[in-house]
């Protein structure tokens, strides 16, 4: 058992996922859920993903070796943690957030006892039903300690998500996000803007190929725009990348040149595999 008591602010996909899987592992001696959606908390405590929940955060007081992991929306991770931290400063919190230069920037600049983490995993569903107790099985999680971050705090992080199945990379906050915006930031507007490409009234001509790609586009609207805008010049500069890549696929088309598209296409391809281990 790693702690006696796993603070869970926001249950829906990861924060469902994550208290199903302590208590698969038996990491914590309790779970406890936050949130201001009392439907969402009833149905995480009906799925077994917490033990008790609660709609305000005078009930993390006491507890020192509790730890809480904010798993709401990015635009409110500062916020909350500050909530937590008013109430009892002596606890370890955490996230899950795909952005964190401004969260780690906020919190640190209040004294907050926290590190960043963004497990790199989920999917375009949300909400506590979805929850997966191997979730982050296998999975890549980013811790993004700063300069006033406890190497305690930062080890103790590392084994709980370790323990849950995930392998560990710690970056600066500014690194990661600059990273994300190109890995999954990206190909989220990039679905986005494939998918209003097509009509209505041509999605009988799609295949398999379109649905693969425009999956992820299915996700929250809500929480996308709180990442894009929270990341937003990271995104703008990866759009600009992406952009003369395609101005390269445009040239190519334009000139005929058979070659240089067959060039392009198999660079993809080599990079495509590399990633994917194919």
């Amino acid at each position: 058992m790693l702690c006696s008591r796993l603070i869970i602010v926001g249950v829906g996909l990861l924060g469902s996922s994550l208290g199903l899987a302590v208590k698969k592992r038996n990491l914590a001696g309790t779970v406890l859920g936050i949130g201001d959606c009392v439907e969402s908390l009833s149905i995480a405590l009906r799925l077994g993903a917490v033990d008790t929940f609660s709609v305000g955060f005078d009930s993390v007081i006491g507890g020192d070796d509790s730890l809480a992991v904010i798993c709401t929306p990015v635009n409110v991770i500062a916020e909350c943690a500050f909530k937590i931290a008013s109430v009892n400063d002596t606890i370890l919190i955490s996230d899950v957030g795909s952005t964190k230069t401004n969260i780690c920037a906020s919190l640190d600049s209040l004294g907050c006892r926290f590190v960043g983490g963004h497990p790199i995993a989920g999917g375009e569903r949300s909400g506590p039903d979805f929850g997966d107790a191997d979730l982050f099985q296998g999975r890549l999680t980013v811790l993004t300690p700063t300069s006033s971050s406890r190497s305690d705090d930062v080890e103790r992080l590392r084994f709980f998500w370790e323990s849950l199945g995930s392998h560990i990379i710690c970056m600066e906050p500014a690194q990661h996000d600059a990273v994300l915006a190109r890995t999954s930031h990206l190909p989220h507007a990039l679905a986005a803007a494939l998918a209003l490409c097509v009509d209505e009234s041509e999605h009988v001509f799609c295949g398999t190929g379109f649905a693969d790609t425009t999956r992820i586009a299915s996700g929250s609207p809500s929480i996308w725009t709180d990442i894009f805008m929270e990341n937003r010049e990271n995104l703008l500069f990866a759009l600009e990348r992406f952009g003369s890549r395609l101005d390269e696929l445009r040239t190519f088309l334009c000139d005929g040149d058979e070659a240089a598209i067959a060039q392009f296409l198999s660079a993809a391809a080599s990079r495509r595999g590399e990633r994917s281990g194919v």
